[in-house]
């Protein structure tokens, strides 16, 4: 049954018309196509200016289907009654998914004709053949999309020189970078610097919080930052560097493994944290939560694929402490406190794979103030069998997270 619990005024308008465009063409029941013509046959639709931008006229599209329709065979209807009571087939099912799917991806609280569209759109039948013979695909429907979306409205940007990081927006010269690779070591912030970037400017070393700008070879400029460890340091950083034009940051960092699956060497690309930071409690609820940007992460995932890179997506205990909040009991504290007991195999049986001390409070930041945020770890400790760091493992760890980073960012 077709519900609008979630819909949108237009999207019940498209979902009505296209149940009486199935009853039009004598069909049996509702499926992708009829939903389809249903979203171009609205006036002034947003699917037919969708289209328009991209160049592609809808109506040779809804002609080619029409002449698809037409030649499938006329039954009688199934049911009657109102659109609510509407009998869809599998593929319509799955596309109501996929656009429920769409919708939390683009973090909207219904769901509207553009996701329709992209739901309609991953289904494989005449109208993804007509889709791809006129040179479409979902990739480029979703990048429109976004594309045409009214974008927020611009953050002031502060000319002055920030304490902490030691240098403002007027540092960055006539092409300011609004994308950071964030490490917390300032080594590997420099590493990135000399090894990626060209046309290179050390921005500050205020603190041992070394900054760089220079230019990736596809010709974007990128700021090559350091955080400091624990997200008390970072969230100062992060703050400074939203103020100076900062739009997207990907935190390079190491991490320890809480899976016997992921081996040291290989990376972990976090799509979401369980947030343990005390940091993060003064940017936003505990019960916030600290995801991170989805089209960036499967952007992250996609390049380590490409370059060949052992890598794992998923949720990452996100601590304050590296000995106590990571269970290591080989350290100076004589009383490791209770509840910490046998906390690594909880979360290994939660399916968290590894444990790092700064994405939680970096993703609650970016859904507060507005901007993109990803993170992806080396690996350089196997929680399940050591507490010991895996030194063999760093560089090779390290270098396969900036890579893949770079790769993103580019």
């Amino acid at each position: 049954m077709m519900r609008f619990d979630r819909f949108s005024e237009r999207a019940q308008d498209a979902a009505a018309r296209a149940y009486e465009i199935c009853q039009r063409y004598g069909h049996g029941q509702v499926d992708t196509e009829h939903v389809f013509m249903g979203l171009v046959e609205q006036p002034e639709g947003a699917v037919t200016q969708l289209f328009e931008r991209l160049e592609v006229d809808p109506k040779l599209i809804y002609t080619k289907l029409d002449e698809a329709l037409r030649a499938s065979p006329r039954v009688n209807i199934h049911g009657t009654g109102t659109p609510n009571q509407v009998f869809i087939t599998p593929r319509v099912k799955r596309a109501l998914d996929l656009a429920n799917e769409e919708a939390n991806l683009l973090k909207d609280d219904y769901i509207g004709v553009e996701h329709l569209l992209l739901g309609v759109a991953s289904e494989r039948n005449s109208l993804l053949r007509i889709f791809e013979n006129s040179g479409l695909s979902k990739a480029k429907l979703r990048e429109a999309i976004v594309q045409a979306r009214p974008q927020p409205v611009a953050r002031k940007i502060s000319d002055q020189t920030f304490y902490h990081i030691g240098f403002g927006a007027k540092d960055f010269g006539a092409n300011p970078p609004t994308t950071a690779l964030l490490s917390g070591d300032p080594d590997r912030a420099k590493l990135i610097a000399e090894t990626y970037l060209k046309d290179v400017t050390m921005l500050s070393e205020h603190r041992g919080l070394n900054s760089y700008v220079g230019t990736l070879p596809s010709g974007k400029r990128l700021l090559s930052a350091t955080s400091g460890m624990g997200a008390p340091s970072l969230s100062i950083v992060v703050n400074e560097l939203v103020q100076v034009g900062i739009r997207q940051i990907i935190r390079i960092g190491t991490c320890g493994s809480i899976q016997a699956h992921v081996k040291p060497g290989s990376v972990v690309i976090t799509r979401a944290a369980l947030c343990r930071q005390g940091a993060a409690n003064d940017i936003a609820p505990a019960e916030y939560p600290a995801a991170a940007d989805p089209f960036l992460t499967v952007k992250l995932a996609e390049m380590a694929k490409a370059m060949g890179i052992d890598y794992h997506v998923g949720i990452t205990a996100s601590v304050d402490t590296f000995y106590e909040g990571q269970e290591r009991r080989e350290s100076a504290n004589p009383h490791l406190l209770r509840w910490l007991y046998e906390i690594t195999e909880e979360y290994r049986h939660l399916n968290i794979l590894n444990y790092e001390m700064e994405s939680g409070t970096l993703f609650k930041m970016a859904g507060v103030y507005g901007f993109e945020a990803a993170c992806i770890c080396g690996v350089i400790a196997q929680r399940t069998a050591s507490e010991s760091v895996v030194l063999d493992a760093k560089a090779s760890a390290v270098e396969n997270a900036i890579k893949v980073a770079i790769g993103a960012a580019s």
